[in-house]
């Protein structure tokens, strides 16, 4: 630990979506294109970060791909409004993202890509997959804009 050190940001999780990672690395996965989730009219929440073709879980059953959309969209959503409240922030003052300050658009980016991970290149649409995990890059970039101190070795980006 570093005596001169001043916490901040330092919250459990200390990463977006961390916990649900292990579940989501379980999960069977399917290829999609971003023109189908687009289309499909489902998300609305991540539509502003997810600019490339998205892998969705596969849920079994008879549910089509707006279901698994919305479904990620959802946990995405929560997931951005429990990380902003262990901040001591309102999640319900943010009504525009694309303008945000640069730490809720890292932390709204970061939600974004753990529940819609990109889908592996040359994968076809409805191609079984297996989960990737978001780029370290947008977990450094989390890191920095919300400048997270934890005054131990704890922040790490793996």
């Amino acid at each position: 630990t570093n005596a001169v050190c001043r916490r901040n940001q330092c919250i459990n999780p200390l990463f977006p979506g961390l916990e649900d990672l292990h579940v989501l690395e379980e999960a069977p996965w399917f290829c999609s294109t971003l023109q189908s989730v687009v289309e499909s009219g489902a998300m609305s929440f991540c539509s502003g970060a997810i600019n490339y073709d998205p892998s969705l879980p596969a849920l079994g059953g008879t549910e089509d791909l707006k279901v698994s959309v919305k479904k990620q969209d959802e946990a995405a959503l929560s997931m951005f409004f429990y990380h902003l409240a262990g901040m001591g922030q309102d999640a319900f003052e943010y009504k525009d993202l694309e303008y945000a300050d640069d730490c809720t658009r890292s932390i709204w980016r970061m939600v974004c890509y753990t529940y819609f991970p990109r889908a592996r290149l040359g994968c076809q649409e409805g191609m079984g997959t297996t989960y990737i995990r978001p780029c370290q890059s947008s977990c450094q970039n989390y890191v920095r804009a919300c400048n997270v101190e934890c005054c131990d070795e704890s922040v790490q980006c793996v």
